[in-house]
């Protein structure tokens, strides 16, 4: 007796909660915008902007300080969360409804939940997170403008530790720099997508590369160019839309490379310094912007995939080949832990599919499996990485040193410092730059700028021979006046001591003179005049 057998391995999918549309190639939006709320006055002044499956729309107003949220269909706030974000650049929303948001000044993550007061924190950063994602394996990535790196944590097992998975903190255009990342997106393989603003261009690191590659930059295409792009999402084809902030525009960068602008392409008042865009359910745009009210929304004009066709009139010879058909049907194994013609091919699940990672031994149990990790990995598949040095824990090419199962040291590579070789030597601390010049720090080294162009030399200690004159010249009446003080100072003390001490007055005979000077009175000569007086006949 045989029967055929039909064998599915599905793994777990998890749900998005952001919307990926499909879209023809020769799709297209119309330029005249409406603005979200329909009349809105409000200046949220937001950056951040995310639109789940449901349409709910949510923003981040720094005006305010709270995450702003309107159900489909709304034209007045549905509900408000968080209560004093300060600074916050960016938002994520799980499909579960949980709201992470950027809390820009104390640099952090929060997290909260709809109609709940409470505000958690799960992750610290060094620097403003510009830039938010949550991937289907539960990572939450943040990028941080000023610090020139994107780092990411496991929100499965959070750890006090973050990893870098792109950049490294210099500020360059190599493909292992970055300069003001802004805006990441990450896809279903876990390839990271990078809004490289300052250098104007789109990277793409592949799962566990720090070694990026770009995408789009200035001379991909003749008539589109970027500038300073802010925000980048996908479409279903693993198309890119960007928001370029510089451009004022929405372009498109299609998978086989092709750029394309399609929104302020004509017109760049259109659109205002656009910061971040998301697509709803329908595919419409909505963008924020640092001079809008509101959101701007861009609807969906043409999604039609009809192309002209050209018919052609061959003629054609056939020859019909016929052939017969076969239809294998497998044996039933008199043991159903194996399969095939010769049933010969193990059935069970660690034998059928590679489950475990990290080189955890798979264990059949009956019709399902364990995986047993190695020392410091943890999941039902050994996913989770538990070791104290992980891959790239100490940054700036410093070397992990585990102490312990839990602990370890970084020993950091020359001219870098801190736990994890996070922060570059300062050489300013021990330096003073002379003639008000000001000391800036490089890697391994450090320079003095002369505010004033007069000086030069290392620490501005060269001046020119009319300053250095100027300089003697004073100097010597500083001197001159020093010891004219010091002079009058001694002899004054001089002539107290003999005075008091030896009872020498040398002004004795000076005060006797003028005591005598004083004594003596001129004679008085009386004459009288009669007035008025008679004569005497």
């Amino acid at each position: 007796m045989y029967f055929i057998i039909i064998l599915s391995i599905i793994s777990g999918i998890t749900a998005l909660s952001y919307n990926l549309p499909k879209f023809c190639p020769n799709a297209t939006w119309y330029e005249n915008s409406t603005i979200f709320p329909s009349g809105s006055t409000n200046d949220y002044n937001a950056f951040g902007l995310f639109i789940n499956t449901n349409n709910t729309i949510y923003i981040n107003s720094q005006s305010d300080g709270k995450v702003i949220m309107w159900l489909r269909g709304a034209v007045t706030p549905t509900n408000t969360i968080f209560s004093n974000l300060v600074y916050a650049f960016s938002i994520f929303i799980t499909e579960t409804g949980i709201i992470y948001a950027d809390q820009g000044n104390d640099h952090q993550v929060m997290k909260a939940v709809i109609n709940s007061s409470n505000e958690t924190v799960v992750m610290n950063t060094t620097a403003p997170c510009t830039g938010l994602f949550i991937d289907t394996n539960n990572v939450l990535y943040c990028s941080m403008y000023s610090s020139n790196r994107v780092i990411a944590n496991s929100l499965n097992n959070i750890s006090s530790t973050v990893n870098t998975v792109a950049g490294n903190g210099y500020q360059d255009s190599n493909s292992m720099t970055l300069s003001g990342p802004h805006g990441i997106f990450v896809d279903d393989n876990f390839r990271l997508y990078v809004a490289d603003c300052n250098n104007n261009r789109i990277q793409r690191f592949d799962s566990g590369s720090l070694n990026g590659t770009t995408l789009v930059k200035n001379g991909t295409s003749t008539t589109v160019s970027l500038d300073q792009p802010t925000g980048i999402v996908l479409d279903a084809d693993d198309n890119l839309f960007i928001a370029d902030r510089g451009g004022n525009r929405i372009v498109r960068f299609e998978y086989n490379g092709t750029l394309l602008c399609i929104i302020g392409c004509t017109d760049n008042t259109i659109l205002k310094y656009p910061e971040t865009m998301s697509f709803d359910s329908n595919g419409n745009i909505y963008v924020t912007g640092r001079e809008n009210k509101g959101i701007q929304k861009f609807a969906l004009a043409t999604n039609s995939c009809d192309t002209p066709s050209v018919t052609t009139t061959h003629f054609v010879t056939t020859i019909q080949v016929t052939a017969p058909t076969f239809l294998f049907i497998a044996p039933t194994c008199s043991n159903q832990t194996y399969i095939g013609i010769h049933c010969n091919i193990s059935a069970t699940p660690c034998d059928l599919s590679n489950l475990c990672q990290n080189n955890a031994t798979c264990q059949n149990i009956n019709t399902t499996y364990r995986c047993n990790c190695l020392l410091g990995f943890n999941g039902t598949e050994c996913q989770f990485d538990q070791r104290p040095c992980q891959p790239n824990r100490c940054w700036n090419n410093g070397t992990c040193n585990k102490l312990t199962n839990e602990t370890f040291n970084c020993t950091c590579a020359s001219n870098w410092a801190g736990i994890f070789c996070e922060r570059m030597i300062n050489y300013c601390e021990n330096v003073s730059c002379e003639n008000e010049g000001v000391c800036r720090p490089l890697l391994g080294d450090y320079q003095c700028e002369c505010l004033d162009k007069n000086y030069s030399g290392r620490h501005c200690e060269i001046s020119p021979e009319s300053i250095l004159v100027h300089k003697i010249v004073s100097k010597l009446f500083a001197v001159i006046a020093i010891l004219a003080i010091a002079i009058v100072i001694a002899c004054i003390i001089i002539m107290d001591i003999l005075k008091y001490c030896f009872n020498i007055d040398p002004t004795r005979n000076y005060k006797s003179k003028s005591v005598q000077k004083k004594k003596r009175q001129r004679p008085v000569i009386i004459r009288h005049i009669y007035k008025n007086a008679r004569s005497i006949v």
